[in-house]
């Protein structure tokens, strides 16, 4: 049984595991398919929860829609999309007769499986890169530990410092610190098209919902 684990997030290969071995548990009840493939080759998957012995009249009934994942840090969405594929199928089956449930669990797989395979927090939904920018920092993964982070460098005109009691912890400054090192923090990652300047961010956020 694909029970689902509601203690983590599931990257994109584990959902779609999981949701190609629900559909084998169910095929009486649920269908797998693609609505459409993302820049980077992932499918968006929709589900149809139904029940059809009924036939062509399986969709005809009342419909609930559920799309989750618009944007690449709302990981919770997509679990809870999950456990009502879940719950429907395995807990109360008897509704299909009446409503027929279309699910995404993912709207965004390419800007999800950024947030969570890298830890990157500076994503709404997608990444956009802006071509020939100068002093550009793109996001990257720079010391190989599998996450793109945070760098800093000192600045005695910076606006972080680090927390006194947790080092490497930066918060704010405020006006009247003093006797204590001043950072400018960034996204990890390169700096293309140098030219002397301070680092811009090159990229711009995509926003699925406006």
């Amino acid at each position: 049984m694909f029970r689902l684990n509601c203690s983590r997030f599931y990257n994109y290969e584990e959902m779609k595991t999981w949701l190609e071995g629900m559909a084998k548990e169910h095929p009486d009840k649920m269908r797998l398919e693609t609505l459409t493939e993302t820049p980077e080759g992932r499918a968006v998957h929709v589900v149809t929860l139904a029940d059809f012995s009924l036939g062509d009249e399986a969709e005809k009934r009342s419909a609930y829609f559920v799309k989750a994942g618009v944007h690449a840090q709302e990981t919770a969405g997509t679990t809870a999309a999950m456990a009502v594929i879940e719950r429907v199928l395995e807990k109360t089956p008897e509704v299909l007769k009446d409503i027929v449930f279309y699910v995404i669990p993912r709207v965004n797989p390419d800007g999800t499986e950024l947030a969570i395979s890298k830890s990157f927090r500076m994503i709404r939904s997608k990444l956009g890169f802006i071509d020939g920018l100068a002093n550009a920092l793109i996001p990257q993964d720079i010391n190989g530990d599998g996450k793109i982070l945070q760098m800093r460098r000192k600045n005695p005109a910076g606006n972080m410092k680090e927390h006194p009691e947790c080092p490497g912890l930066m918060v704010p400054r405020k006006p009247c610190d003093k006797d204590c090192d001043f950072y400018d923090v960034w996204c990890e990652g390169v700096i293309e098209n140098y030219d002397g300047g301070e680092p811009v961010p090159g990229f711009e956020h995509v926003d699925f919902n406006r």
